[in-house]
């Protein structure tokens, strides 16, 4: 295992994947946190998640247009993106974390990100 930590927060409507589906995403260890919408993920919980010791935090709302609270999923991707500013301003590294849209009850589109990212933060080690 290369030791990469990963946490995933995420809008409950996009996190349908099993123990088995994150074991397709090799070498990481993962820890998923459930939101009842991306809109209630703040960034306190993506600073929080690095403090924990993640060393990357992939922030998972709804696919634009499909909120379920009309737009809870703009929300928690605009706060992603802020958190994603001040870690970069403090100087603790570049695209550590990663807002994403994904399909509703895609757990196959969930991973694809998922895999993307963690791919992405494995390169740079």
């Amino acid at each position: 295992m290369s030791g990469l930590k990963v946490t995933v927060l995420a809008c409950n409507y996009t996190n349908y994947a099993s123990q088995k589906d994150f074991e397709l995403v090799k070498d990481v260890e993962i820890k998923v946190k459930t939101f009842a919408c991306g809109g209630r993920i703040e960034v306190v919980d993506i600073l929080r998640a690095f403090r924990q010791g993640a060393q990357g935090v992939l922030v998972a709302v709804c696919a634009k247009q499909s909120c379920h609270n009309k737009k809870g999923n703009l929300f928690g991707y605009k706060k992603a993106l802020l958190a994603n500013r001040l870690i970069a301003e403090l100087g603790l590294g570049q695209d550590l974390v990663k807002p994403a849209y994904v399909k509703r009850q895609d757990t196959g589109d969930f991973i694809r990100v998922l895999k993307e990212f963690c791919a992405n933060l494995q390169n740079r080690e």
